[in-house]
């Protein structure tokens, strides 16, 4: 699978921005093995699905899970080893 982004220089910069809006409300993040679990407030599910679809999109190479249960929202982020460096540029 190839590790490359789909987006031009502008929208990869504005689609950067929003994930850095969106995950500044961030309650808690787990290292995973291959990535990380990001807990959310639940308000965020509908804007949290919409960006990691769109991502998916562009960087297929992504695998996202989310997950509402507990009155929790978990978004779980796992790319390759040879992605981790962009996985801990988008996601920490």
């Amino acid at each position: 699978m190839s590790i490359a982004c789909t987006l031009t220089g502008g929208d990869q910069a504005d689609r950067i921005e929003h994930w850095r809006r969106l995950l500044a409300n961030a309650l808690g993040q787990t290292p995973l093995d291959g990535g990380v679990r990001i807990g959310l407030p639940t308000a965020l599910a509908g804007e949290v699905a919409e960006l990691a679809a769109a991502e998916q999109q562009c960087c297929a190479f992504f695998d996202f899970t989310l997950r509402l249960a507990g009155g929790e929202l978990n978004l779980e982020v796992r790319a390759p080893a040879s992605a981790t460096p962009l996985l801990a540029e988008l996601f920490g």
